[in-house]
């Protein structure tokens, strides 16, 4: 894992080398073991390389970088390519290279070399961003894995094009001023987080998942592109997708469920052993859930004396530790774990922004830093479950969808108007019919959650209309497009409604949101983060399972459990599924109360004056005098103020 850094600049702009160095050393926490930088100049262009290094496979020399094996081209890489030992034997062999290192970098060198993009960045299993020039083309070229684990940021302004593992050096380049794009700021409120190819500036852009771009040199003129489509539309810039959900086939494996589970568990077996390969010492994050324990089982019974990481709580109705425990003793892991007090989140919320350089809300991120802190101390590269609930059906929104077809059926168009009649029923009626409907709740909170759901049912038409308002924290009316991709998505024929879902929150939740706390996390601490559910074998399988084999009787990951029983008895897992959570609201009304008030203030919000300040100030005061919990649409305007005042000032 490791950072980089590259400006591409016509001839009118100077940039110092140690200007470059120093936007280099931004990247640092990312790639600790080596810095390195390198120059190359066309007749009418300046290249700038730059890498952070953090080795993990061949801790020699010469796997540092820019990568320079021959005379023809230029590569920086972030990542690892798990298969590519094998990749050497079934492809590169051939071509009787005379290999300088064991590293999966010189691979991807001499693949980047001798076979198109779109040919070799389908048989790689890995995951990576990355830029190589070609020197006989004159060209750059980008790309991005499959799942987005890895993050690339493009920068355009006029005399230069800039490529990135982070927005931070761009922001410090020759004094160039990024300005906040009001589009993302409204994207960032309703999601929590900036879906690509958008950033929280004008001025840059996230690749997406599963693309790359190849830049001529030769042709390129215009440096400054306001938008993405204006970039990937220009007559010097090629775009493709070299993998697309929305071009899977519509059609379900028809192998029997004995089959298919054996499939699927042989894919991730596959799938852990390959990404056990590793020159330092590695670990696996570990939860009492399904997909941590089943990455961690499958590691285990291969590498000898794996260590194991949990945190817990001293909140008792959040904590896991203890199940995590007895999971690890039963494996036989070297197991370590961290009770995460108040102080702990106390410290770590305000440096949230130090680490994720435009806003993002997703309160897990906080224990997720706190594991990945602890573990860096005793290992580099730690396994992860993530992508396992996008495939396998493991969120309960997608329980909620097929009892949302169920409703919607019931009430179809022309009825809708009686969601507007129940809505004026008394309290009285609701808790009467239903005695446990929302319990945790007071009456106001009640009512006023009644109502929104109410609203929100006589507003949905489509399928597509509920995924989206499950989305948009906001407001139940106005859904947004996040992804052209989705609207294929949800116009596949004979793709059931949950599959859709979890089709969609594939290409825009667990990128923007899941990949991009957990790398942005780990990375913060100098530690690689691999999730052996996001192999490329592994995504291809578990998209073509039928719906009941993950979801059966209301009971999600049905065939993962399945799996995992064969490693581990079931009755390891009885508790519900808890999450990352943190008690958020409690901490923003006591221990954090002066932070808080002080970043819904006036005097934060004068600064940049994007909100409207009255309904800010009638939320804090419904949600501060226990009217109702608004905890989460607070979060998510403190950690955008806190971000602007960190970042932006």
């Amino acid at each position: 894992m490791c950072g980089i850094l590259s400006y591409i600049s016509n001839k009118n702009l100077l940039i110092k080398d140690n200007d470059f160095k120093n936007n280099l050393k931004l990247l640092n926490h990312r790639g600790p073991d080596n810095l390195g930088t390198k120059e190359y100049n066309t007749e009418n262009h300046r290249i700038l390389f730059g890498h952070t290094r953090l080795s993990i496979i061949d801790l020699s020399i010469n796997a540092n970088q820019p990568s320079q094996y021959n005379s023809k081209g230029i590569l920086i890489y972030n990542g690892e390519i798990y298969n590519h030992i094998e990749i050497r034997k079934k492809y590169l062999n051939k071509f009787l290279i005379n290999f300088k290192s064991n590293s999966d970098t010189e691979t991807l060198y001499y693949l980047c070399q001798y076979y198109k993009f779109e040919e070799f960045l389908n048989f790689i299993e890995g995951m990576y961003s990355f830029l190589f020039y070609d020197k006989n083309k004159n060209t750059i070229s980008v790309a991005r894995d499959i799942a987005g684990e890895k993050p690339l940021y493009i920068h355009s302004s006029k005399n230069l094009i800039g490529f990135s593992s982070d927005l931070k050096p761009f922001k410090k380049l020759n004094k160039i001023q990024l300005s906040i794009s009001k589009e993302s700021v409204s994207k960032y409120f309703q999601l929590n987080y900036i879906p690509a190819p958008f950033t929280i500036y004008n001025e840059c852009f996230k690749l997406p998942p599963a693309s790359f771009l190849e830049i001529s040199l030769n042709q390129l003129n215009d440096h400054y592109f306001r938008t993405f489509d204006e970039l990937i539309n220009n007559k010097a810039i090629i775009y493709n997708n070299y993998w697309e959900v929305s071009q899977r086939s519509s059609k379900y494996s028809n192998l029997s469920y004995k089959d298919t589970k054996l499939k699927i568990k042989d894919n991730l077996i596959k799938s852990v052993n390959r990404q056990l390969i590793s020159d330092v010492p590695l670990g696996s994050f570990l939860s009492s859930g399904i997909d941590s324990s089943l990455v961690t089982a499958i590691a285990a019974d291969k590498y000898t004396n794996l260590r194991t990481f949990t945190v817990g709580y001293e909140d008792n109705d959040l904590d896991e530790s203890l199940a995590a425990k007895k999971i690890a003793n039963y494996l036989g892991t070297i197991h370590s774990e961290y009770i995460i007090n108040t102080k702990d989140v106390i410290d770590m919320i305000p440096k949230i922004n130090k680490y994720y350089s435009e806003p993002f809300s997703d309160s897990s991120q906080i224990p997720t830093l706190i594991i990945s802190k602890f573990a860096s101390s005793n290992v580099k590269a730690v396994l992860s479950g993530d992508g396992g609930d996008e495939l396998f059906c493991g969120y309960n929104r997608y329980i909620m969808a097929s009892k949302f077809n169920k409703i919607n059926k019931f009430f179809p168009k022309q009825l809708k108007f009686l969601y507007k009649i129940i809505k004026k029923f008394p309290l009285s009626f609701f808790n009467y019919f239903y005695p446990n409907l929302f319990e945790n709740l007071n009456n106001y909170e009640k009512k006023i959650k009644i109502e929104k759901i109410l609203d929100k049912f006589s507003n949905i038409n489509s399928n597509l209309d509920y995924y989206l308002s499950m989305k948009n924290q906001w407001s139940q009316y106005n859904y947004i497009y996040e992804n052209d991709n989705i609207l294929k998505i949800f116009n596949l024929a004979d793709v059931l409604f949950e599959d859709k879902m979890m089709l969609a929150d594939f290409i825009t939740y667990l990128p923007d949101d899941i990949l991009c706390k957990v790398d942005r996390a780990t990375m913060a601490f100098s530690l690689e983060s691999r999730s052996p559910f996001l192999s490329k074998k592994v995504i291809e399988s578990a998209m073509d399972v039928p719906l009941k084999y993950k979801l059966n009787n209301h009971q999600s990951k049905f065939i993962l459990r399945d799996i995992l029983n064969d490693f581990i008895p079931n009755e390891y897992f009885k508790n519900k599924k808890m999450g990352f959570a943190i008690p958020i609201n409690e901490l923003l009304i006591n221990n954090l109360n002066e932070w808080t008030q002080y970043y819904l203030s006036d005097e934060v919000l004068n600064k940049h004056n994007f909100f409207n300040k009255k309904i800010i100030k009638d939320m804090k005061e419904e949600h501060f005098k226990g009217y109702y919990n608004h905890e989460h649409k607070i979060w998510n305007i403190l950690n955008f103020n806190n971000w602007y005042e960190e970042n932006y000032q």
